[in-house]
């Protein structure tokens, strides 16, 4: 499975800031590749450090168009999956060492 990370400041306008925490709220999106092979790619948002999970689920709908715009950026001809908010102190999809 391809691992794709990238820093999500394009989606800083549809995320909400709330209270403060240890762990970030990351949004993975699971796709497919042009050529059809499951991938993933974790976004983060370090312009709103403070987001709820519940402020990144509230946003998910919306944040859509612009995730898969980051997501094609790297991987042209990918298809969308699913997205979920995953609260972690690390990227959430970083395999372990």
């Amino acid at each position: 499975m391809k691992l794709y990370r990238c820093g999500a400041i394009l989606v800083a306008a549809m995320l909400a800031a709330c209270s403060g925490k240890s762990d970030k709220v990351w949004i993975v999106v699971d796709f497919t590749d042009a050529s059809g092979r499951p991938a993933q790619m974790a976004f983060d948002n370090p312009s709103v450090p403070d987001m709820t999970l519940a402020d990144c689920e509230g946003s998910l709908s919306s944040a859509g168009p612009t995730l898969m715009q980051g997501i094609l950026t790297h991987s042209p001809g990918a298809k969308f999956g699913t997205a979920k908010c995953v609260q972690s102190a690390e990227d959430p999809i970083k395999p372990k060492a």
